[in-house]
């Protein structure tokens, strides 16, 4: 098989996983936030975020740094795997010592502590299941991942629909994401034991210290991305209420929905483009402008039609007491375009060896977007807070494509024209769909049908694309 089958198969996998994984979270998602109300989805979106701040002191960085490494040498991997799991442990306890010591500082009552630390149990199995997954992204057996996700997700919708059918409130919520990732779990060590190598315990110091400093980067890049990406709720949460905390927490999980596809591209793109920079740059380059050009062609149009229907998909999926966050999710739903471009700067970077270089943009990221935070949300409560993650996006982006520039990987000037051509059809698809006041339904086939003539009007896809085509359909 071809590299650019193995991208699109490993590609097909993970996105036909995550289709599912999306429709079920939309589905749960609705249900939870009726459920619960705007208050208790508030109380929802605030414990899950604190517990999932201080999730990278689980793995700091060992599964991207084992990836890489296993990606490039694969006799390297029972070692790797055996230390990481581990290594793993330890940290876990580290883990649930900072999440105490941030509920005591934030003084939160006790039904939102157990609410937090059931939370914490569920991200520490869900750190170990993506840590166990690192065979299957180096070998590039996606499809095995994939599965994971499906199964997960398949029993998270289930035992939540069973908790709302019982009435177990928000802590039996909490309970079913722990137990459905937790038998995720065991299908990872099922498959490890039948088909690649089985973890088992070493405690190999020296290696462990070659885990921690080659993997730290990557950890303090994680911690430094949770921190921009999720600080906001947590400081909503202290400086608004958890009403206006529901209202953006619902916005968030619609724009959550839209983004799960970067995930499919990190875990598919990382270890060929850490394989490319070892063997031909030229060709990471090439990568690299084609996944920004690839991402931007489906994340620029739904921004643009959810500018139009932001709030009708709020009021659809969550009912119309959260109708207020429709105009929160026309503002984060820019973010997507933002995500997916440094989704893909950072991956190239981070398969540069130039981690180290992404975690000085996550650190001064972090502090521009706690810094704006701190000054508009007071102002502008939600709308302030989804500003600030908008302009923090920008300015990452800014940062990554100056450290492109430096190791001479900066996107080629065809990109722009490429960018300039999605951003054209996308506003003609926009003022249709505006002159044309469709219902919600109406306007999404027809805004497809209309994108996809002006794209192929204005010759978007070139000789290269064509090529990459016939590829992936084998002629």
């Amino acid at each position: 098989m071809n590299k650019v089958k193995t991208i699109f198969f490993n590609a097909s996998w993970m996105a036909i996983s995550q289709v599912i994984s999306s429709v079920l979270a939309f589905v749960w998602t609705l249900f939870t936030a009726r459920y619960l109300g705007v208050n208790g989805y508030g109380i929802f979106g605030a414990t899950l975020s604190l517990a999932g701040l201080f999730g990278a002191v689980c793995d700091v960085g060992t599964m991207y740094y084992a990836v890489r490494e296993i990606s490039v040498d694969l006799d390297s991997e029972q070692k790797y795997m055996d230390n990481c799991v581990s290594l793993r442990f330890i940290l876990g306890a580290v883990y649930f010592a900072l999440v105490i010591l941030s509920l005591m500082v934030v003084g939160w009552n006790s039904y939102m502590v157990v609410i937090c630390l059931i939370f914490a149990v569920h991200q520490f199995f869900s750190s170990f299941k993506s840590l166990l997954v690192i065979s299957f992204q180096a070998h590039e057996e996606m499809k095995y991942q994939a599965l994971m996700y499906i199964i997960s997700n398949v029993l998270t919708f289930i035992f939540i629909m069973l908790v709302i059918f019982v009435d177990y409130g928000l802590f039996g919520i909490a309970l079913a994401y722990v137990v459905a990732n937790f038998i995720g779990l065991i299908y990872v060590l099922w498959i490890l034991k039948k088909k690649f190598v089985f973890p088992r315990f070493s405690f190999d110091l020296d290696f462990y210290k070659i885990l921690i400093l080659g993997g730290l980067p990557f950890a303090l890049n994680a911690i430094f991305s949770y921190i921009y990406y999720s600080i906001d709720v947590v400081m909503l949460t202290q400086m608004s209420n958890t009403y206006y905390v529901g209202l953006y927490n619902s916005a968030y999980k619609l724009v959550d929905i839209f983004a799960v596809f970067y995930a499919v591209y990190t875990a598919t793109i990382f270890p060929v483009m850490s394989k490319l920079f070892k063997e031909n740059t030229n060709v990471l380059n090439i990568t690299l402008n084609k996944s920004i050009k690839y991402l931007s062609f489906i994340t620029i149009p739904i921004s643009v039609a959810t500018l139009l229907y932001g709030t009708d998909m709020i009021v659809f999926c969550f009912g119309s007491k959260f109708s207020e966050a429709g105009s929160v999710l026309t503002l984060l739903v820019w973010s997507i375009c933002f995500l997916f471009m440094n989704g893909a700067t950072v991956t190239a970077l981070n398969a540069s060896n130039k981690e180290r270089s992404v975690t000085i943009m996550y650190i001064f990221t972090s502090i521009f977007n706690i810094v704006f935070n701190l000054i508009l949300i007071p102002k502008y409560n939600i709308y302030g807070a989804a500003v600030t993650t908008i302009m923090s996006d920008m300015f990452l982006l800014i940062f990554s494509i100056y450290v492109l520039y430096k190791i001479d990987l900066l996107p080629s000037i065809r990109l722009i024209f490429d960018l300039l051509k999605i951003t054209v059809a996308s506003s003609i698809m926009g003022i249709c769909l505006y002159m044309l006041n469709l219902n919600m339904w109406f306007a999404i086939p027809v805004g497809i049908i209309i994108y996809l003539i002006v794209i192929i009007a204005i010759k978007f896809f070139d000789d290269d694309d064509k090529y990459i085509i016939r590829q992936v359909v084998g002629k």
